[in-house]
């Protein structure tokens, strides 16, 4: 297939399953909040857009891992 339709394909398809997993996997370890789920599966959503586009889960995780320093920091204020 053109790369461009694999592309097309992983944003219409990949993004929201993965998306809804990380909303599924983070509601059932941290509850279900309804503004925390909301931004759970935006961070999601956005996360597997950056691997699809990068081709590479190093961006997202090293965002990810920014944004857990950044709301653990900000327990310690």
């Amino acid at each position: 297939l053109p790369n461009v339709v694999v592309l097309f394909a992983s944003v219409i398809i990949v993004v929201p399953i993965i998306g809804f997993g990380w909303l599924g996997y983070h509601n059932f370890v941290y509850g279900s909040d309804e503004i925390a789920s909301l931004y759970t599966l935006f961070f999601g959503m956005f996360g597997a857009l950056l691997t699809v586009i990068f081709g590479s889960l190093l961006p997202w995780l090293a965002w990810h891992e920014a944004n857990n320093l950044i709301v653990a920091s900000g327990k310690f204020l």
